[in-house]
Order: structure tokens, then C-alpha cells, then sequence
């Protein structure tokens, strides 16, 4: 991989291994040799119908998995022998998350989240708003 993107990767695989109560081990292939580049400040969307390996894919990339075979860089870091690089640059909410964040409005996530980049709360209000008017939500927030 040649570096300077925000995300590559190469021949992606993941294979989830069990042992069924027979002792037979059973492989099911969540991830089947993705390859890709993403540019710095490119908006990427990751859609498929399920069990196609979009979460699995952003959890290699986040360093919460290991792939069974190809490579993976965010930010030029490498997922697997630079995770510690990776984790400090970046941030993840995954779906199905319960509770306080969906007692929030749009735009008091925004400002929730800043606080925790230890915003002062004119600053996260401040970008939440800049944020929101961006991508053409300030209405819906």
C-alpha cells in the first residue's frame, strides 16, 4: 500500500470460526477480500444488505477486530501493528447504541461529544452549529 490515504486496505478478510456442539468448526466468512482507498476529506459511504461485511470491515478499522488475511491502514497506520496510532485518531459511535444519545437532539450530540474533546461549551456549540449548517441539517437538528 502506498500510503496517504485516510483508509486503504487490501485483500480485507475476516472469517469467524465456532465449534458446534458435535466438535465440527464451522467457518463463516464475514468479510471476503475487500480492497479500497479512501482520500483525505472524502465522504465514503459503506452500504450493503446485511451480513455483507460493512461492520466488520469498520470494526477492523478501528482496530476492535483483527483481519484473518490482507492489510489495513488508517492514516497511515497500520490496524493491527499500529493500533494505538489509529485509536488516538480517530472516533466511533456504532449503531444500536441505547440511552442518553437518542435523548438528545442532533445537535446536543454534537455539543455533548465536544465537551468530551474538553470543548468549552460557546466553542462545542459554536462547531456544533458550523457542523450542522455544513451539511445542510441545522433545520432537522
Amino acid at each position: 500500500m502506498t500510503g496517504g490515504y485516510a483508509i486503504e486496505c487490501d485483500g480485507l478478510r475476516r472469517v469467524f470460526r465456532s465449534r458446534r456442539l458435535t466438535g465440527q468448526v464451522e467457518e463463516v466468512v464475514a468479510l471476503d477480500s475487500l480492497s479500497l482507498q479512501v482520500q483525505p476529506g472524502e465522504v465514503y459511504g459503506v452500504l450493503g444488505p446485511n451480513g455483507a461485511g460493512k461492520t466488520t470491515a469498520i470494526r477492523i478499522f478501528s482496530t476492535l477486530l483483527i483481519p484473518t488475511a490482507g492489510s489495513a491502514q488508517v492514516m497511515g497506520h497500520d490496524v493491527v501493528k499500529a493500533a494505538g496510532n489509529v485509536r488516538r485518531r480517530i472516533g466511533l459511535i456504532l449503531g444500536g447504541e441505547r440511552g442518553l444519545y437518542e435523548r438528545l437532539t442532533g445537535r446536543q450530540n454534537l455539543q455533548y461529544f465536544a465537551s468530551l474533546y474538553l470543548m468549552s461549551p460557546r466553542q462545542g456549540a459554536e462547531r456544533a452549529d458550523a457542523a450542522l449548517e455544513e451539511v445542510g441539517l441545522t433545520h432537522a437538528a
